[in-house]
């Protein structure tokens, strides 16, 4: 047997010390200036890591590394902490969490990358040996200290269905909208109506590129609209591919839900009518405008004619020259339409034989109309279920929509 003497151990001792020292302080190289700054990314829709509904990651980047956040999948959202870290200068720096899950079910594993220079983040959720799930996302690209110059303001969206969807009975025909409200550190705060007639709100922070992420869960962690939005500060124009998708649950708007649908995004930055302009130059006159209505559950569609006035007063014919008894309001400061109608769709010459309605749609830069939906009970009867159909609101001279 070998025995080493005291003098030797020693030295093997300090060269063991200084080998260890030295890896360690290679393990990680100083991160790049830009990786600092907070990151939004949405999670792919996968029907066991987040039933289906997609999710969404928040986290804010410290120069060291650190970071803090949340991470959202489905009904779950847990708070994360952890640190970015590379290799070498040329490494991509990276960072790995656990994300806990009830007993018998294994935490699930998250990788998270930072690309240098490109202002992204990207990275994958999987369990053991399972499916893995995309992440990615942007960095947030304004501040206080740098304004959203050209993007600060209201931007109107339009979002409808493919053609190939449009007749289906099963899926809601009308047409999403949305105003996003950009303020001067790049904040978007949403305010919308979903095909159904259901509100909801957000609020995303926008990058350098215009990219605005959305992730709303709905009708109690049963639905969730997601996607991203794209503003175009040069062309003031905005374009969007959002994914909306709901479950199967007691309600009278598509108890039965519905599979992912697209709902593919157009509009713009917009501006509202000042002095005596009407919107979108709409020439002054009687019945100068129209409303026109389709699918839904109607029997055929539809357009109703009306004048909009001075102030951008909607006056509607009476009696006969207004059979569904419509009635509606603008508001020119914001491009919201909201009406309703005492008997949309009668079939005879009593008005009771109709059904009541309501619609909203919100005006769209570029396309010079107003586009939105109407909600209409499929029968008078209490506990009807309530059907969505598209409406449109033009000049009446345009008949191309």
């Amino acid at each position: 047997m070998l025995k080493l003497k005291s003098s030797t151990l020693r030295v093997l001792k300090v060269l063991l010390t200084v080998t260890l020292m030295t890896s360690a302080l290679t393990v990680s190289a100083q991160l790049p200036s830009t990786t600092a700054g907070t990151y939004q990314a949405l999670l792919d829709h996968h029907a066991w890591y987040n039933g289906g509904y997609g999710g969404s990651l928040r986290i804010t980047v410290t120069t060291t590394g650190s970071y803090s956040g949340t991470i959202t999948r489905g009904i779950h959202e847990n708070t994360i902490k952890g640190k970015f870290t590379q290799a070498t200068v040329e490494a991509v720096p990276q960072s790995t969490f656990f994300v806990p899950r009830r007993y018998p079910y294994a935490p699930l594993f998250v990788t998270l990358q930072i690309p240098s220079g490109e202002n992204t983040i990207t990275g994958t959720l999987l369990e053991p040996s399972g499916e893995i799930l995309s992440i990615s996302g942007r960095k947030a690209g304004f501040s206080t200290k740098l304004p959203a110059t050209g993007y600060i303001g209201t931007w109107n969206t339009a979002y409808e269905i493919p053609v190939v969807h449009v007749g289906d009975a099963a899926l809601p025909q009308g047409a999403c909208w949305a105003r996003q409200k950009i303020s001067s550190s790049g904040v978007a705060t949403w305010i919308g109506r979903l095909p159904d007639g259901n509100s909801f709100t957000h609020s995303s922070l926008l990058s350098a590129s215009g990219h605005a992420a959305l992730h709303v869960m709905l009708h109690g962690y049963r639905a969730s609209i997601q996607g991203w939005q794209v503003l175009n500060a040069e062309s003031k124009t905005s374009i969007a591919t959002l994914y909306w998708i709901k479950s199967a649950f007691s309600k009278t708007k598509y108890p039965d839900g519905f599979p992912m649908l697209t709902l593919l995004g157009n509009g713009g930055k917009y501006t509202a009518p000042t002095g005596s302009n009407l919107i979108f130059g709409i020439t002054s006159g009687q019945q100068n405008a129209r409303f026109a209505f389709s699918q839904g559950g109607l029997a055929s569609s539809f357009s109703q004619p009306f004048t909009m006035g001075a102030k951008h007063k909607i006056t509607l014919p009476t009696g006969s020259g207004n059979p569904y008894q419509i009635k509606a309001t603008l508001d020119p400061a914001t491009g919201i339409l909201l009406g309703s109608g005492k008997a949309i769709n009668y079939v005879s010459t009593n008005p009771s034989s109709g059904r009541p309605g309501t619609f909203s749609a919100l005006a769209i830069p570029g396309r010079n109309v107003a586009l939105g939906n109407f909600q209409l009970p499929v029968s008078m009867a209490i506990g009807a279920q309530i059907l969505s159909g598209k409406l449109v609101a033009e000049e009446n001279e345009l008949l191309n929509y």
